[in-house]
């Protein structure tokens, strides 16, 4: 019983090591002087996919805390940059904010009242419901958060160009899945090393052609 017991305790304590909060990615980060591990994330997606170039228009939805916006200033030697979110960052001079929920009439009006937005060459998100630690219903927020995110860009996004989703991948996922794949065929998915290997999080990335 001893031995059976020592090997449960054994399983037990791997499984709890296998989450870090403050990993590798975590100190690299503020090694480079990144707001957040997720910078990593878009490095990796920007090495394989190559999806910023110099003179773009970026989008960001629900930036916070903008390590994102990070990576992308690095890349794009010239640039204009609109961060959206639920939360309020600092004011940045090579930045354009604006505070909403992507539920709201408010994304549009932003939108629409600034045409010079009009259009972006991408459009990215790193968003993510406030979790329950319940699989399922997490994994439903998420995907309802990118369906609205994929209506901006059906209107938004330039022909050629690149979106960046996070999707929790779960039951749910197809519904995202199907849905976009009606507007951009050629979607794909992709998992950075930088995401924990835990997580249900999966990076979709597309062309709009």
């Amino acid at each position: 019983m001893a031995r059976k017991w020592n090997s449960w305790r054994q399983r037990k304590r791997k499984v709890v090591a296998a989450f870090t909060p403050n990993d590798k990615f975590f100190y690299r980060a503020k090694e480079a002087g990144y707001r957040a591990r997720s910078a990593f994330k878009l490095l990796e997606i920007q090495e394989k996919f190559r999806v910023f170039t110099k003179n773009q228009k970026v989008l960001d939805l629900w930036a916070c805390p903008w390590s994102w916006l990070q990576v992308a200033k690095d890349n794009c030697p010239w640039w204009t940059f609109v961060w959206l979110d639920l939360q309020e960052i600092e004011p940045l001079e090579w930045i354009s904010t604006y505070v909403c929920d992507v539920f709201s009439d408010k994304v549009w009006k932003i939108l629409k009242e600034n045409e010079w937005f009009m259009n972006f060459d991408v459009i990215m998100s790193d968003m993510a419901p406030k979790t329950m630690w319940i699989p399922d219903v997490d994994q439903y927020a998420s995907v309802e958060l990118n369906l609205e995110a994929l209506e901006v860009m059906k209107k938004y996004l330039k022909p050629w160009w690149h979106g960046i989703f996070k999707v929790f991948r779960w039951e749910d996922f197809n519904d995202f899945w199907l849905e976009a794949k009606k507007i951009f065929p050629k979607m794909k998915t992709f998992k950075p090393k930088a995401v924990r290997p835990r997580s249900v999080e999966i990076y979709c990335i597309w062309k709009r052609i």
